[in-house]
């Protein structure tokens, strides 16, 4: 019989019924190295059946709607609804886990990364979607064709104390943080996390909020992250291009940044030509830069002027390009002097 190392399990109704198949499954498949199930099938029973898989290096858990999937996606009306975990977990639980998507509470995520059964700093990726923490409808569902709702009313935004936690995974490579509020992060705050997590190679935090409102973060963030994250490949923030902090730049992002995504915050006309001349003298030529249009959903559009963020892309390729090209030139004038 052949081995089977992957199984994706798609069934919603019958719970009952579905854990006892599912329970079933996972004591039959002991050389599972994947699994994506359903997110309704999330609870203490299923968890302590997969921390005893030996190989098991990957676990996502999806979430169905009018038959459409999203991966750490959210069908839950309220609080109520989301399930709340006791993480009896035995010693040596997940031996082999490196990714892992989940949908929990904050409270929860905490409790599971610093289980004393876990060791969270095996972790290469992780993706969880969370709920505020008081009965009020979540901050984000999806709605039947992918397009989002987000009810920022009842939401709190993300602290750098919520996600102190994730801090402790000093291996992740991966960190992506979405809300419909802009996160309360400041510079000081990216740069402890950039520090802390020094394996970074993809970083996105929540550069594009449902709710514009000025961003804590500053142009400034961007030389953090250039000088602390010598591995990224994608970077996505929402940054006050109104505001430069007081820094230094002594570093530039490497040609290992693939794209830059800046999200819509406001941008003035007289700003632009700052802004892009900002830019320029952090990115290589070989950086993708996305902004304005590139950032826009035509199915959600964002009351910005995407105009301006186009006319400060078109500007700093202009001005990367032209800063090559005088380097590569004053390179080729010293060559013929010797």
């Amino acid at each position: 019989m052949p081995r089977i190392t992957s199984l994706a399990c798609d069934w919603v109704h019958g719970k009952e019924h579905g854990l006892g198949s599912l329970l079933s499954l996972l004591q039959g498949y002991q050389g599972l190295t994947e699994i994506t199930l359903p997110a309704e099938r999330l609870n203490d029973q299923a968890l302590t059946e997969l921390s005893k898989l030996a190989d098991l290096r990957t676990i996502s858990f999806e979430y169905t709607l009018n038959e459409h999937r999203f991966c750490c996606g959210n069908q839950f009306e309220s609080i109520s609804d989301a399930p709340e975990y006791s993480f009896a977990l035995e010693p040596g639980a997940f031996p082999s886990l490196i990714n892992l998507s989940v949908y929990l509470r904050l409270s929860d995520a905490e409790r599971l990364l610093t289980h004393p059964s876990l060791d969270a700093s095996r972790l290469r990726k992780l993706f969880f979607i969370s709920v505020a923490a008081q009965p009020a409808p979540v901050m984000q569902e999806f709605c039947q064709g992918g397009s989002d709702f987000h009810d920022h009313d009842h939401e709190n935004p993300l602290t750098a104390v919520a996600i102190k936690p994730l801090l402790a995974i000093q291996s992740l490579t991966t960190l992506h943080l979405a809300q419909a509020l802009p996160l309360t992060l400041d510079d000081d705050d990216l740069l402890t996390i950039v520090r802390s997590l020094p394996l970074l190679e993809d970083l996105s935090l929540n550069f594009r909020p449902a709710v514009l409102i000025p961003p804590n973060l500053t142009m400034g963030a961007l030389p953090i992250c250039a000088e602390h994250c010598p591995r990224l490949r994608e970077l996505s923030l929402y940054m006050n291009t109104e505001r430069f902090s007081s820094f230094r730049l002594t570093h530039a992002f490497s040609p290992t940044l693939e794209t830059l995504r800046i999200g819509p915050s406001e941008l003035k006309p007289v700003s632009c030509i700052r802004v892009a001349l900002f830019l320029s003298r952090l990115l290589a030529r070989e950086t993708k830069v996305l902004m304005g249009q590139d950032v826009d959903d035509p199915e959600d559009p964002m009351d910005i002027d995407e105009e301006e963020w186009d006319n400060v892309k078109n500007l700093v390729t202009g001005m990367i390009h032209a800063r090559m090209d005088e380097r590569e030139g004053n390179s080729r004038d010293l060559s013929t002097i010797s």
